[in-house]
């Protein structure tokens, strides 16, 4: 832990290969999860920042589906 304590957490980050923004509709993000990703991030279109992730789970959830706990 020493050899990494004063380094950037963006040196461990990986960029996501897939986006998302909160005006995605639900079929895209299925799509990309068929793609075999497991969570997508949401980011603002207009600012680039991150806003939330979105999982299987969520989707399902949303559909009435079960995965809610």
């Amino acid at each position: 832990m020493r050899e990494i304590e004063h380094r950037a957490v963006r040196e461990f980050t990986v960029m996501p290969e897939h986006v998302v923004h909160p005006d995605t509709t639900p079929l895209q993000i299925i799509l990309l999860l068929h793609q075999g990703a497991n969570s997508i991030p949401v980011v603002a279109r207009d600012s680039g920042k991150l806003v939330g992730m979105v999982s299987a789970r969520d989707v399902l959830v949303a559909l009435g589906g079960r995965g809610s706990a």
